[in-house]
């Protein structure tokens, strides 16, 4: 994520720079503008993704579940394979696809199974 968040910023300068300096069409001109103006969003959005951890709540294949803080899902991932191990090795087999989010009501509900 923070080579993704660098590769934008590059591309944001470059655009800005082109725009700065053109004298394309004002149609042209525009097209830029709003591509640039999206590439600013993306960098603001993948800015926060990286600004503090979440908790990732995800099952096993097998039954269970458990969690990992991490600053994005793909992360959250790789550390509970590490962790856990997946199909291959076996160990608890992490469900990759249940990944998601903790919601106060989600957890809750999960620790509702221990009472």
């Amino acid at each position: 994520m923070q080579k993704r968040l660098a590769l934008l910023i590059d591309r944001e300068q470059a655009l800005r720079s082109v725009i700065e300096s053109s004298d394309m069409s004002d149609d042209a001109l525009a097209h830029l503008v709003a591509i640039a103006t999206e590439t600013k969003s993306e960098i603001f959005n993948a800015a926060r993704v990286l600004e503090a951890k979440r908790e990732y709540l995800f099952n096993f294949a097998g039954g269970g579940w458990n969690s990992e803080y991490a600053f994005y899902e793909e992360q959250a991932i790789k550390q509970a394979i590490k962790k856990y191990g997946d199909e291959v090795k076996g160990v608890l087999d992490v469900d990759v696809k249940s990944f998601r989010v903790s919601t106060p009501a989600d957890y809750q509900s999960l620790m509702s199974m221990f009472y």
